[in-house]
């Protein structure tokens, strides 16, 4: 591997942004939220001094685009020019929108999708799930992603404001871990290769609840045998360009989900009627459809069981103990070389951590939003306490340090109890006092939860049943060093878990 020059001026030829923003999910997040102006300025800033790779000696599947984005792309665009603008919409996921989105939702439905549900729609399209589910989830939230920035917009016209719709070119849920009650992919599968699929699969298991499930449809042989005809046809008479059809046996699910530590809760061949349909739909063509329908191509169903077996390419740490409200697990008087790595322990589960201090960069776990203080006028901006410290300080009554999260984390703690984990000391060697507060900014706050900080790196932890949000003005949380005259209290990190 080449070896890079730290230049603090121009980027060297060698340098592979892509690479190290794929090998470094944190920096990309921090990008976005404006932290850093590029993977170059993160690398030259921290990234080299904490050993990260700024290259990768081989290519990361989960990396790399779709080969068929361009192709796609080009059909939604040549669609649009030749009809109206609803027909094209239709015409690019296959037709009979409304039908179609109604048959998913009730699919989902039967599979326990409640209204205050989190669901991920991965190859969404043009929306006709989404725009099926508006009237039915009502206090639940939403995620799209697709590859064709013209299906998305039309997929959110209409959709309520705090739903999400993302262009994702590789192979990634760009959400935090175990906040989802359900992730779907609805004729996705059917077009990619079988170790897409399995890298898919590792991001759906990772961002459902230990509750959720994750539900696909899947091509066969004994039941889409019209499917392979005509793919093996089209190669036989010589057609260039032939979509890929992929067909899937139930001996390879199984021993993915195996691999995963998934169960089976069911698969459903394409041909069994089993969706009821409240009401009668209209499809394309004029007829009517009505009482129990098949899908069409098989569906399978999965859940994580109680004891799962990790793929080495996540192998996890041991999961920290669970605490409960205000309650203080004491941690032995340690080296801070050791202490650094509480963070990591104490946020496992975690979906967003918050680091007062540098030196553990490098081993977040790549599926947790993460952000980093970074004082106001750009200086190298981690703090280690509170007390005192202008950088530390917001310029409000309070005195306090106040971050605020992101929305991904606002949308998915609505409606939830989440659980706010510090690592705090006392900054001398008497105890010490802070406070930490959940707030929704505009429908209640937690108020402040006081605690009582020893000289011991210690885990503070308090619960608050988050209400659900109406316009999205943002979640905070608040930390209060100590009270006016105390010593003042060290902060290492804050995690936060979503139940």
């Amino acid at each position: 591997m080449t070896k890079l020059l730290i230049s603090t001026n121009t980027i060297p030829e060698e340098w592979d942004e892509t690479t190290y923003l794929c090998n470094n999910p944190d920096v990309a997040k921090a990008i976005k939220l404006g932290i850093f102006s590029s993977g170059y300025d993160h690398f030259k800033k921290h990234g080299y001094y904490e050993k990260r790779s700024a290259a990768s000696h081989k290519q990361n599947v989960v990396s790399q685009k779709f080969h068929f984005i361009e192709d796609y792309r080009n059909l939604v665009r040549n669609l649009m020019e030749q009809y109206p603008l609803d027909e094209a919409m239709s015409r690019a996921i296959g037709g009979n929108f409304v039908a179609w989105g109604q048959i998913e939702r009730e699919l989902l439905i039967h599979f326990g999708l409640l209204p205050n549900h989190t669901l991920i729609d991965i190859g969404c399209g043009s929306g006709r799930l989404a725009k099926a589910m508006i009237p039915y989830l009502k206090n639940g939230t939403y995620l799209g992603t697709d590859i064709v920035d013209e299906l998305l917009d039309y997929a959110k016209k209409d959709c309520p404001f705090n739903w999400q719709f993302q262009n994702v070119e590789n192979i990634s849920i760009p959400y935090p871990s175990k906040c989802a009650d359900f992730c779907v992919f609805f004729s996705v599968f059917t077009h990619l290769l079988p170790e897409e699929i399995y890298c898919y699969l590792i991001e759906a298991q990772r961002v459902i609840k230990d509750s959720g499930m994750i539900i696909f449809s899947f091509l066969e042989y004994s039941q889409n045998w019209d499917v392979f005809e005509a793919t093996y046809s089209n190669i036989l008479s010589g057609k260039s360009n032939v979509h890929l059809n992929t067909f899937i046996g139930r001996d390879a699910i199984e021993c993915w989900a195996d691999r995963l530590g998934l169960s089976i809760v069911s698969i459903t061949a394409g041909n069994k009627p089993f969706i009821l349909l409240p009401q009668p739909v209209s499809l394309d063509d004029g007829r009517v459809i009505e009482g129990l329908q098949a899908f069409g191509q098989s569906v399978c169903v999965l859940k994580k069981t109680s004891a799962a077996t990790f793929p080495k390419a996540i192998s996890p740490i041991a999961t920290p103990p669970k605490f409960t409200s205000h309650e203080v697990t004491k941690i032995p008087a340690i080296p801070i070389s050791l202490a650094e790595q509480l963070p990591i322990a104490n946020a496992q589960d975690a979906a967003f951590l918050y680091v007062f201090k540098s030196g553990e960069g490098s081993t977040i776990p790549e599926d947790m939003i993460y952000l980093s203080h970074v004082g106001k006028n750009g200086e190298a901006g981690y703090i280690t306490l509170a007390n005192g410290n202008p950088k530390a300080v917001s310029s409000g009554a309070t005195g306090g340090y106040s971050i605020r999260l992101p929305h991904q984390i606002e949308t998915a703690a609505s409606g939830h109890r989440i659980t706010v984990s510090v690592i705090a000391r006392a900054a001398s060697r008497d105890q010490s006092s802070f406070a930490v507060a959940y707030s929704t900014n505009e429908v209640g706050n937690s108020g402040w939860r006081w605690f009582k900080a020893e000289p011991e790196w210690s885990i503070y932890t308090m619960e608050y049943n988050v209400p659900v949000m109406k316009e999205g003005r943002g979640d905070f949380v608040g930390v209060l060093p100590d009270r006016e005259g105390n010593p003042g209290t060290e902060f290492y990190c804050l995690a936060i878990t979503i139940s």
